[in-house]
């Protein structure tokens, strides 16, 4: 009996334990497969975030060539930036140097120009002379032929009245030299020789196109001038030609004067260069 009560003692105490147990086996069980299902996926996270992690690493990689590239090609553009600012400030100075060349070029074509026309003038004018000098001696050369077959036809004529004086009057007992017969051509009034009455030289021009210059720059000195023996231009200048040009660089205001001399006197005229 004691037995008996015992063994129902130890059932009553042991079978709750036994439930017991059963059931933290269980909680264990779940919760370790909770732990695997939760390990699987850290671990899948983590491969997850290796993957992503290479890949940003190898964005990176790409960003940090792209930034290298970049900045060599950085360095590349200023340098020809700068190669192309030191080109851009020669080629500047060229063009100023050009565009003022140009101006002076200018400036000298119009003197040149203005003393071509100066010249077409006097040339016509000259031309013009020249005709009526030829038309006085084509009118002259008429004269001297005509006088000429004149004075040929009057010998001519005493010539035939020698020989008819000499048939009427016969034979001659002594030969006699034949007289040379002389000329005699009236020589007109305009024809007579004149004193020759010398005028003082002519100055037709003296002058230049650029009145004012600025200092450094030059002008051109142009001049014509006839019947004259001796012509001088001062200062600086000398004994010149009838007709010419000189290019003149002044340092200041000048006044040129040119003297023409011949028999007749002399003639004097100026031009004046301001230099601002």
């Amino acid at each position: 009996m004691r037995q008996e009560w015992i063994f129902v003692c130890t059932i009553a105490v042991c079978f709750p334990l036994a439930l017991t147990g059963c059931d933290k086996g269980a909680e264990q069980k779940a919760e370790l497969e909770s732990v695997k299902a939760a390990s699987k996926k850290t671990e899948a996270e983590r491969d997850s975030l290796k993957k992503e992690m290479a890949a940003v690493t190898k964005t990176r990689d790409e960003l940090q060539g792209q930034v290298t590239r970049l900045t060599d090609e950085d360095k590349q553009l200023r340098s020809q930036i700068d190669r192309l600012a030191r080109s851009d400030k020669s080629l500047t100075e060229q063009v100023t140097d050009l565009t003022a060349s140009n101006k002076q070029l200018t400036e000298q074509l119009k003197e040149v120009t203005g003393l071509r026309d100066q010249l077409k003038q006097e040339v016509a004018g000259l031309k013009s002379s020249n005709e009526g000098l030829q038309t006085q001696v084509d009118e002259l050369t008429k004269r001297r032929d005509a006088a000429v077959a004149k004075a040929k036809e009057t010998q001519e004529r005493i010539v035939e009245l020698t020989a008819k004086l000499r048939a009427a009057a016969g034979p001659e007992p002594e030969p006699q030299v034949q007289p040379m017969v002389a000329i005699d051509i009236p020589v007109r009034e305009e024809e007579a020789p004149k004193v020759e009455t010398v005028e003082r030289p002519t100055i037709h021009s003296f002058n230049t196109a650029r009145v004012k210059i600025s200092k450094g720059q030059s002008a051109t000195l142009s001049w014509h001038v006839s019947h004259s023996d001796r012509i001088s231009i001062e200062p600086d200048i000398g004994s010149v030609s009838a007709l010419g040009s000189k290019n003149i660089k002044p340092s200041k205001t000048t006044t040129y004067t040119l003297t023409a001399t011949n028999r007749g006197g002399e003639t004097v005229a100026t031009c004046k260069v301001e230099v601002r």
